[in-house]
C-alpha cells in the first residue's frame, strides 16, 4: 500500500504540476489546458492501480445508490448560495445585472465541461486516494490527509495568479479550509455511496456555480476576494459548517449501527 501511495502521488503531482509549470513559465491563460491538469490525479490513479493490481475495478466506478447523486449536485448550492445572498443583501458586492448570456447552452456546456475535468480529480482522489488512506488512516484522518494533499495540489496556480488583494497568507488559509471540508462532504459522499460519481457531481457543481455562476453574478468589489469566491472567509466558513454537520451525523450512524451489531 505504501508503494501504491508514493507512486499515485508522485505521478499525480507530477502530471498537475508539469502542466501547471507550462502555463507559469509561458505566462498563458489557463483555458482548456487546465482540464489535462485535472485529469492528472485520475490518470495516476487508473497507472498506479493496473500497475499493481491489474485493474481499475477498485476505483469505484460502478454506479450504486443513486439516490446521492442528487446529494452530490446539491450540496454546493447549499453551501454556497447563502453566502452570495448574505453578500448582495448587505452590500458588500453588487447584483451583476449585465451578467448575459444563452441559459441553455451556458447551463448545459459548461456543466458538462465541468463534469468531464471532475471526473478525472475524483478518480484519483475519492477514487483511489481516500479509500487507500481509510484503510492505514481511518476514514477521518483519510478525509482530513486527503483534503490537505487535494490543497496542497492546487497551490502553484493560486500562487501564480495572486498579486494583489489579501495576503498570499490568507488567500491559501480560506482556500484550503474549504478544500478540507469539501474533502469531507466528499468522503461521506464516498462512504455512503460506494462509488465515485456522487463526489464528481459535487465538484463539477461546484466549480461551475461558484466560479463560472455566482462569481459571475456579482459584481466586482474590494471585498471579492477576503469575503466570497474560493479564497474568501464566507465559503469557508460555509463548507465547513455542511460538512461538520453531516460528518458528525455519519460517524453517529456508524457508531449506532456497530452498537446494534455488538448487541
Amino acid at each position: 500500500m505504501h508503494r501504491q501511495l508514493v507512486v499515485f502521488l508522485l505521478l499525480a503531482f507530477g502530471i498537475s504540476w508539469g502542466i501547471d509549470s507550462f502555463i507559469i513559465m509561458q505566462k498563458v491563460q489557463p483555458g482548456p489546458i487546465i482540464i489535462l491538469a485535472m485529469w492528472g490525479p485520475g490518470l495516476a490513479a487508473m497507472i498506479t492501480s493496473f500497475w499493481f493490481n491489474k485493474t481499475v475495478k477498485p476505483l469505484g466506478f460502478v454506479l450504486k445508490k443513486p439516490s446521492y447523486l442528487l446529494a452530490g449536485y446539491l450540496l454546493p448550492l447549499l453551501y454556497a448560495v447563502p453566502v452570495y445572498l448574505a453578500i448582495w443583501l448587505f452590500g458588500f458586492a453588487g447584483f451583476n445585472k449585465g451578467f448575459n448570456c444563452s441559459y441553455l447552452a451556458f447551463f448545459t456546456l459548461g456543466q458538462l465541461q465541468q463534469l468531464f475535468a471532475a471526473t478525472g480529480g475524483e478518480i484519483g482522489w475519492r477514487g483511489f486516494l481516500y479509500p487507500q488512506l481509510s484503510k492505514k488512516f481511518g476514514r477521518f484522518n483519510a478525509a482530513l490527509l486527503t483534503g490537505i494533499i487535494w490543497a496542497v495540489w492546487h497551490y502553484p496556480l493560486i500562487i501564480f495568479k495572486h498579486h494583489e488583494g489579501p495576503p498570499l497568507w490568507y488567500v491559501l488559509s480560506c482556500f484550503s479550509l474549504m478544500i478540507i471540508s469539501m474533502s469531507f462532504l466528499m468522503a461521506w459522499l464516498r462512504d455512503k455511496s460506494g462509488n465515485i460519481w456522487p463526489a464528481v457531481l459535487l465538484y463539477a457543481s461546484h466549480n461551475f456555480y461558484v466560479l463560472v455562476f455566482l462569481d459571475n453574478l456579482t459584481n466586482p468589489s474590494l471585498y471579492r476576494s477576503y469575503m466570497y469566491g474560493e479564497t474568501g472567509i464566507g465559503l469557508a466558513i460555509s463548507t465547513f459548517v455542511i460538512a461538520s454537520l453531516l460528518w458528525l451525523k455519519h460517524e453517529h450512524s456508524i457508531a449506532g449501527t456497530k452498537q446494534l451489531i455488538n448487541a
